[in-house]
């Protein structure tokens, strides 16, 4: 029988750390090269026209769009499938133990909000420019990923209510449990 990964701050094996910080770095980097190629591109040009800065910004949205969509779905869908296995795994908040495994969860969700931010924020922006310049296909391709990641985040803020609305028999245990749950809703970086 195969054990289930320890989500524990002490096991080394599992560090949700290093996978939710190298993948929207790396999209993050990627799309700083990708805009600094076109701006780069764009200088070579002795006076670069209105009309060639158009032509930058419309070469640009649409990649842009993509990998921050790609960014922002992965974030979402990251995260709500590891609380949904911590669903499955403790559907009752029973002891310590359980809101330890909890914790690291709960931070990392916590530190996707601003990347999550940043993506939302590229994304809306670049869309919007493709839905008005780009042609029919790059609109569908905006409207489907838009309804995608509007979907996939409906979905994991279902699951994170399930998580913070999760039965908790133990009266002592219950005030820490709805620290670590307040701090979750009302602040951008975990205080425990």
């Amino acid at each position: 029988m195969r054990d289930e990964p320890d989500f524990s701050i002490d096991r080394p094996e599992f560090n949700p750390l290093s996978l939710t910080v190298i993948v929207p770095l790396a999209l993050i980097i990627l799309m700083l090269t990708y805009a600094a190629y076109v701006v780069y591109d764009l200088k070579l040009q002795a006076v670069p026209e209105a009309s060639e800065l158009f032509k930058a910004i419309d070469r640009m949205a649409f990649g842009l769009f993509l990998l921050s969509e790609v960014g922002q779905i992965f974030l979402c869908g990251y995260s709500g499938h590891q609380l949904n296995r911590f669903l499955h795994q403790f559907p009752v908040m029973e002891n310590s133990e359980i809101l330890e495994r909890l914790k690291p969860l709960v931070r990392t969700n916590m530190y996707f909000v601003p990347v999550g931010l940043l993506f939302i924020g590229v994304a809306l922006g670049t869309g919007l420019f493709c839905l008005y310049w780009h042609d029919l296909l790059e609109i569908g391709v905006v409207v489907v990923l838009w309804l995608l990641s509007t979907g996939v985040a409906i979905r994991c803020s279902a699951i994170e209510n399930r998580v913070r609305d999760m039965e908790c028999p133990d009266p002592g245990l219950k005030a820490e449990y709805a620290a670590v749950c307040h701090s979750w809703l009302q602040r951008m970086f975990p205080d425990f």
